[in-house]
C-alpha cells in the first residue's frame, strides 16, 4: 500500500486483489506468514519475496514453542514455516492456530499439495486451525490450471479462505 493506495502491476493482480478484498476489506498492517510442506519451497518463496519487497515477519517465542509442539523432532519453527514431509496427521491444526495467532503476523499464506485422495482431508484440517480467526487466508493448490477433483474443488470453494491455483499470483496479492 502506498499512502493508503493499493498498486498493482497487471490485470490479474487487480483481479486477486479485488477477490482478497472482498473477502478481507481491511488489508492488514504485517506481513504474512507462510506454512508449506516443503523446504525447497521455503527458499523460492524468499527470494520471490524479495523481488517483491515482501518482509515475513519474525515470530514471537509463544508462537515458536507451539509450533516446536507440533513439527517434527527436526522440524523449525521459522516464518516460511515447513512443516516437513514427516508432520503427523492433525498437526496442520495447531500449526495453523498458532501462525494466525501470532500477533506479528497479519495474514497467512498456505501453499500444500493438497492434490490426490488426501487432499480434502488436509484441507479439512487447515479450516479447523482457523476457526474464530478473522486474518486473510490463502490456500494454494500447486498445478496452476492442472484439474483438481471435484470433490477437493468443491471443499476448497467453499472454504473460509481465498483459494488460488498460482503461488506467485496469489503472494503478489499479499504484498
Amino acid at each position: 500500500a502506498n499512502a493508503g493506495v493499493l498498486v498493482a502491476d497487471t490485470l490479474d493482480e487487480v483481479m486477486d486483489v479485488a477477490e482478497l478484498l472482498s473477502r478481507y476489506p481491511e488489508p492488514p498492517a504485517n506481513g504474512p506468514a507462510v506454512l508449506t510442506a516443503s523446504g525447497a519451497f521455503v527458499a523460492l518463496i524468499n527470494d520471490f519475496a524479495e523481488t517483491l519487497d515482501l518482509q515475513f515477519p519474525e515470530l514471537v517465542p509463544a508462537t515458536m514453542e507451539k509450533l516446536r509442539a507440533a513439527l517434527p523432532v527436526f522440524g523449525a519453527p521459522n516464518n516460511p514455516l515447513d512443516t516437513t514431509a514427516g508432520s503427523a496427521p492433525g498437526s496442520n491444526i495447531p500449526m495453523t492456530r498458532a501462525l494466525l495467532e501470532d500477533p506479528n503476523i497479519g495474514s497467512l499464506f498456505i501453499s500444500y499439495p493438497i492434490a490426490g485422495p488426501k487432499g480434502v482431508n488436509v484441507i479439512g484440517e487447515f479450516v479447523k486451525g482457523m476457526e474464530g480467526n478473522t486474518k486473510p487466508v490463502v490456500v494454494v493448490a500447486l498445478g496452476d490450471n492442472s484439474p483438481l477433483a471435484q470433490e477437493l474443488q468443491a471443499v476448497a470453494d467453499a472454504g473460509p479462505f481465498e483459494f488460488h491455483r498460482s503461488s506467485d499470483r496469489c503472494l503478489r496479492s499479499l504484498a
